[in-house]
């Protein structure tokens, strides 16, 4: 494989063809806006001191008007705590359903433009709604893998412990040292192993587009491919990690070199008109371009980097990339 090619080709879907950088905000980066009122609550009675034995002040305050207030606003204390978390959860679940629907959409189409074909925002989207429950199927597979490794490493740990604390003497330090050795062997293996798995993900993905599988079957075939293109696939991930090294430092420098005269500038509004309507609206204004500068390389950077493993995937398995 071009591993150079490879990249010029990436970058020229990316950049020739915008509209993939809409999908790319949600297919592999969260982004939104929360704006919220000021809110006053004012509590019957107030903070009190009494005197001490000596005549002074004591410095314990009285919190029984908080105390007071709370149970006396403890059901609408509870109201708001459930809305707003089934808010949260709402908000969440949509754009998860947005996320998975670009997940994709970005494959359909980076697959189509580099085949050669045409492709749109509209047919993206639209073939994505078709894959939603392949790649939600894909995610909850992924999130039972990663609980039953945490409880399985937990639990590791919780019975080396327990049995460290069982004996007592030279036989606690060495089998302390033997636990931190046996830790970082696994520890290490594990880390590759999720390296690995990371690659079968992304093969898999795309053969559940490309492919025409389902979740389980697409793990397969991402699997089969790795092993038939260990080197290759291992060259690829490490690629990949100093292209996004390579793309993190140009953010920041852009952020930068964004907010850094925004906030000057910001500075001197303060000094000559001093805090206030003015510089709260500067401020704010300043913000949303900041947001929206880091969002808009966001979507830029996850455009490239999906399009850099449509590109690597078809190319392993023996399809034409005609970009």
């Amino acid at each position: 494989m071009n591993y150079g090619r490879l990249l010029r080709d990436a970058w020229i879907i990316t950049w020739r063809h915008r509209f993939l950088w809409l999908l790319g905000l949600f297919a592999g980066s969260s982004a939104g806006t929360c704006s919220g009122s000021r809110f006053n609550f004012s509590f019957p009675g107030q903070f009190s001191a009494g005197r001490g034995s000596n005549g002074g002040r004591s410095e314990v305050p009285d919190f029984q008007p908080v105390t007071q207030w709370l149970t006396d606003n403890l059901p609408l204390l509870v109201t708001v705590v459930l809305v707003a978390a089934a808010v949260i959860i709402l908000l969440w679940l949509i754009f998860k359903v947005v996320s998975l629907t670009a997940q994709g959409g970005m494959i359909r189409a980076t697959t189509d433009l580099a085949a050669g074909r045409t492709s749109s925002l509209a047919s993206a989207t639209w073939a994505g709604l078709g894959y939603f429950w392949r790649f939600g199927g894909l995610w909850l597979l992924l999130v039972a893998l990663t609980i039953a490794i945490a409880l399985s490493v937990g639990g590791s740990v919780v019975v080396a412990v327990v049995l460290i604390s069982l004996v007592n003497g030279t036989i606690r330090v060495l089998m302390t040292l033997l636990a931190i050795m046996l830790g970082a062997a696994v520890l290490l293996m594990l880390i590759a192993a999720l390296i690995l798995f990371n690659i079968v993900v992304a093969y898999a993905q795309r053969a559940m587009v490309v492919e025409d599988f389902g979740p389980i079957a697409a793990i397969r075939a991402g699997a089969a491919l790795l092993r038939a293109n260990l080197w290759p696939s291992l060259l690829l991930w490490l690629i990949n990690v100093a292209a996004g090294i390579a793309a993190g430092l140009i953010v920041l420098a852009v952020f930068v070199a964004t907010a850094v005269p925004l906030a000057l500038f910001g500075i001197l509004v303060g000094l000559a008109v001093g805090f206030g309507g003015p510089l709260i609206a500067y401020a704010g204004s300043a913000l949303l371009v900041v947001m929206a500068v880091l969002w808009a390389l966001s979507a830029v950077v996850n455009t490239y980097f999906w399009s850099y493993w449509t590109i690597a995937y078809l190319r392993l398995t023996g399809r034409q990339v005609a970009v």
